[in-house]
C-alpha cells in the first residue's frame, strides 16, 4: 500500500459522479471499432456505492493524466473487481511536453487478479525519467472482454506524489497484503 497522503486523483472514490457518467478530468479510449460500456455504476463500489465500470471491451481504458518533474516518485494504487471474461490491469504511461506519448520512456503495468467477485489491489511505484516527460497518465484498462456480461469496476484510484520531500511531511502507513476480502452483503446496509 501507499503512505497516506493527499491524493492527486480528484474523487478517486467517484462518490461524487452521477451514474453513467465520465468522471471530470478522465478520458477514454478504445481499440478502433469497440463497443466497450463506460461509466460510473452506482451499484457496485468497494464499500461505497459507486465505481468506475468497464463492460464489453475488447481493449480499453480509462486514463487520467497529471503534470510531472523529472526526478519525482509517484505510487498509484487501486481497486478492480471482475464479473466474466478479461484481464484488467493498472498502468502508467509516460507523456512530453506536447502530451504526446513517450514510448522510449517505457511503461509500469500491474495486473489484478481475476477472480471473479473479489475485489484486487494493484499498487505501482514509479520516477519520472530524467529527460523527455512532462506528464503521468495512470490508466484502469481491460482487454479480452467478449460480451456486454463480461465487467470491470475500478474503485479507490489514488495517486500520491512520494518523492522524499513531498512525502515527508505526510504520515506513513504500510500495509503487507493486497487481497481484499469478500464482503458481507449483510454489513453494508
Amino acid at each position: 500500500a501507499l503512505p497516506e497522503g493527499s491524493s492527486l486523483i480528484a474523487n478517486g472514490t467517484f462518490e461524487d459522479d452521477p451514474p453513467g457518467s465520465v468522471p471530470a478530468g478522465y478520458g477514454t479510449w478504445q481499440a478502433e471499432g469497440g463497443t466497450g460500456a463506460f461509466g460510473v455504476d452506482d451499484t457496485t463500489g468497494y464499500r461505497s456505492r459507486r465505481s468506475l465500470r468497464l463492460s464489453g471491451a475488447a481493449n480499453a481504458c480509462y486514463q487520467y493524466t497529471i503534470d510531472v518533474k523529472p526526478g519525482e516518485t509517484y505510487g498509484a494504487e487501486s481497486l478492480c473487481r471482475q464479473r466474466g471474461k478479461g484481464s484488467p490491469a493498472m498502468a502508467i504511461y509516460w507523456k512530453d511536453a506536447e502530451h504526446q506519448w513517450n514510448w522510449p520512456a517505457g511503461i509500469t503495468r500491474v495486473s489484478y487478479r481475476p477472480y471473479d467477485g473479489e475485489w484486487r489491489q494493484a499498487v505501482a511505484r514509479v520516477q519520472v525519467p530524467p529527460t523527455g516527460v512532462a506528464q503521468l497518465t495512470v490508466l484502469l484498462a481491460v482487454e479480452g472482454q467478449a460480451s456486454e456480461a463480461d465487467t470491470v469496476w475500478f474503485d479507490n484510484l489514488r495517486l500520491v506524489n512520494t518523492t522524499p520531500a513531498a512525502a515527508a511531511a505526510a504520515p506513513r502507513r504500510e500495509m503487507t497484503t493486497h487481497f481484499v476480502p469478500r464482503l458481507d452483503p449483510t454489513s453494508l446496509q
